[in-house]
């Protein structure tokens, strides 16, 4: 199970170890909120900056808790 503390942002991108989970990005419209980038450059949702750092270590937590079908299902990048 990977654990909450050893996720790490470098700028604006979130790793876990090496590995690269997730970037944020600023909203084009609203300039307080920021979007949550898959690796595969697909926008998931946007948040405010706080937020979205704390949903994007979440979401990668629950993605690796799952078998390894359910990840290849979900498609993400990082688990193929």
């Amino acid at each position: 199970m990977r654990e909450y503390t050893e996720y790490k942002w470098k700028k604006d991108r979130l790793y876990y170890g090496n590995e690269f989970c997730y970037e944020i990005l600023p909203h084009e419209e609203y300039p307080e909120m920021w979007w949550l980038v898959k690796p595969n450059g697909e926008k998931i949702d946007f948040f405010n900056i706080q937020r979205v750092k704390d949903n994007a270590r979440k979401l990668d937590q629950s993605i690796f808790n799952r078998s390894a079908e359910e990840r290849r299902h979900l498609g993400r990048c990082a688990f193929k």
